[in-house]
């Protein structure tokens, strides 16, 4: 018993092609074009006040990303062109907390640095 015969030939005109399937956006271009998951939220202290009259402002971001996606993400959300885009990121520390250890959670900023002339308004 052969498992694989050869004696039937296939003939083009009995292959059916496959049509090529219609472009459609995948999750991936999609996700990259939506960037609104990036930027979190504004970080206000009073350091990052001082920083604002210098035109660095600082936002709290995801930790999934990167330089390039908070500059785009603050292009598209905020209407302007930024300079330069630094990133620091604080880890989870252990604190202790009325005797208990507790997880103080870590968090990612970004301190992104604007053009002389261009503000955003932040409320």
């Amino acid at each position: 018993m052969a498992l694989f015969k050869k004696d039937k030939e296939t003939k083009k005109e009995d292959v059916q092609v496959a049509e090529a399937p219609k472009e459609t956006k995948s999750v991936a271009t999609t996700v990259k074009d939506n960037l609104d998951w990036v930027l979190i939220k504004p970080r206000i202290t009073e350091k990052t006040a001082i920083q604002m009259e210098s035109n660095q402002y600082t936002f709290n971001v995801h930790k999934d990303a990167n330089r390039s996606q908070v500059k785009q993400a603050v292009k598209a959300a905020y209407k302007v062109n930024p300079t330069k885009v630094n990133i620091s990121i604080r880890d989870n520390r252990m604190k202790r907390r009325r005797g208990r250890l507790v997880a103080d959670r870590g968090y990612k900023k970004a301190i992104v640095t604007l053009p002389k002339g261009e503000s955003i308004e932040i409320v």
